[in-house]
């Protein structure tokens, strides 16, 4: 009874040691910034900001913010453009899972 019991006991230690919580790992890559007139500092809403190569489009807010998540660590480019600006773009250095990449913009009238 007592080898039973003992043995009970080893394979109840093992199973909860196999049962722990794994770590979750963030894969995903924020890219961010803000987008601003060259002259004035002010911000630029409604700016259309495009990463490439996937071509995925979004817009800023009333503040200029602009925001990316993405999971592939790579190179990427990120163009902005407004009608009256000129259209500015700027490349990544491959990014790291995890992490978030300000990038932000200062556009010509």
């Amino acid at each position: 009874m007592k080898k039973i019991w003992l043995l009970s006991l080893i394979l109840i230690t093992f199973l909860s040691l196999g049962c722990k919580k794994k770590k979750i790992i963030d894969t995903d890559i924020i890219i961010y910034g803000t987008v601003t007139e060259e002259a004035t500092g002010a911000t630029i809403s409604g700016a259309t900001v495009t990463l490439k190569p996937e071509s995925i489009n979004v817009y800023t807010g009333n503040d200029g913010s602009y925001r990316f998540t993405v999971t592939e660590a790579k190179d990427y480019n990120i163009w902005v453009s407004k009608d009256g600006y000129q259209t500015d773009n700027k490349q990544t250095n491959v990014l790291v899972a995890g992490e978030s990449y300000r990038y932000d913009f200062s556009l010509k009238k």
